[in-house]
């Protein structure tokens, strides 16, 4: 009879080599926190200065930027305290680690920015298509800083068929994820009908 590889708590081979690896890693961890609770002041602050150089690099693009290891710099610097030599100059390296966090977050509130408005002119070509692909000509446009309101002008519409899209589809759903706030639909006669779309 072929003995099964299980232990008493039915525990399988590869849940015993998790388990091993698991313990591992906890064995790691426990040694670099006892290592890092060893450092001197002076060497959690070189240890704080050789992570905002490591593969520190500006690029004209923020978004390619690398800005260092920013969390490992922190906790470095954190583990100074003010009765040190060395608190001072930690002071100015935490504040080089707080500038760099807003720089990333500031390039990253821009890229989702960008991306967002790239939507919305996305959006409003494949509309144009849209239409066009149906034999109807219509004019949209984008206005706003943002593009945040869109027009959509053409003598095909109707009050009708404007209520429909209003009341029956999913369209208005659709602008609001991409960050629209208004929609303005235009008959070229006079007759305007304009939506808020609150989100």
């Amino acid at each position: 009879m072929k003995i099964p590889f299980k232990d008493e708590d039915d525990c399988t081979n590869d849940q015993l080599l998790s388990c091993e690896s698991d313990m591992n890693k906890n064995l790691v961890n426990m040694e670099t926190q006892k290592s890092f609770h060893l450092l001197s002041s002076a060497e959690h602050l070189k240890e704080a200065k050789n992570a905002l150089e490591d593969g520190y690099r500006i690029d004209t693009d923020p978004m390619k930027t690398f800005w260092g290891r920013l969390n490992d710099a922190k906790r470095h610097l954190m583990a100074i305290g003010p009765q040190t030599s060395q608190y001072s100059a930690a002071k100015g390296l935490a504040g080089e680690v707080i500038l760099r966090k807003k720089q990333m977050q500031d390039a990253c509130a821009s890229a989702v920015h960008q991306h967002m408005v790239n939507q919305r002119e996305t959006l409003a070509n494949e509309l144009e298509q849209y239409f066009a692909n149906k034999g109807i000509y219509v004019e949209i446009e984008l206005n706003g800083t943002d593009k945040t309101s869109l027009k959509v002008s053409s003598t095909a519409l109707r009050v009708t068929s404007i209520n429909r899209i209003a009341d029956e589809t999913a369209f208005f759903y659709h602008l609001k994820r991409v960050g629209f706030t208004s929609i303005a639909f235009d008959n070229s006669n006079g007759g305007v009908k304009i939506y808020k779309l609150e989100s």
